[in-house]
C-alpha cells in the first residue's frame, strides 16, 4: 500500500512537472483600456479595443506618405455606445508618433471641432496594454 501511494505520488509530480513546462507564465502589470471618448477626444488601447467584448470598438492612427507632399496623419476611434470621432493632419511630430505605434500603444488624440484637425496626439507604448 505504501509503495502504491509512493508511485503515485511520484507520478503526479511529474506530471505536474511537465504541465507546467509547457504552460506560459504571465506577470505583470496588465491594463485593458477599452476606447473612451469624451467630447471632442478618444483614448484608448490597441490590444484594449481589439479584444473589447462588444466587437465595435476600434482605435487607431495612420500615416500616409506621398512624393513631395507632408505626411498625413488621420486618427479614428469608436466606442461601444457608437460614438465616433476623427482627425487629420500634416504635423510632423504627429507622423513621428504615429510611426512609433505597436501592438502595446495606448492613443489619446483631441479634435478641432470645427476644423477636423488634430490637436493633440499621445502615443504611449508600455508593457502592460499588452495582450
Amino acid at each position: 500500500m505504501k509503495a502504491q501511494l509512493q508511485k503515485f505520488i511520484s507520478t503526479a509530480v511529474l506530471g505536474l512537472a511537465l504541465c507546467s513546462q509547457t504552460l506560459p507564465a504571465w506577470a505583470g502589470l496588465a491594463i485593458t483600456s477599452e476606447v473612451f471618448i469624451h467630447g471632442d477626444s478618444a483614448q484608448g488601447a490597441l490590444a484594449g479595443a481589439r479584444y473589447s467584448v462588444d466587437g465595435k470598438q476600434f482605435i487607431g492612427c495612420s500615416a500616409e506618405s506621398f512624393s513631395n507632399q507632408p505626411t498625413l496623419v488621420e486618427c479614428s476611434a469608436g466606442d461601444k455606445n457608437g460614438r465616433f470621432v476623427y482627425c487629420t493632419s500634416i504635423d510632423a511630430r504627429m507622423a513621428d508618433a504615429v510611426k512609433g505605434m505597436t501592438d502595446s500603444s495606448h492613443i489619446y488624440f483631441t479634435v478641432d471641432r470645427v476644423t477636423r484637425l488634430c490637436t493633440n496626439l499621445e502615443i504611449t507604448n508600455e508593457s502592460s496594454y499588452l495582450k
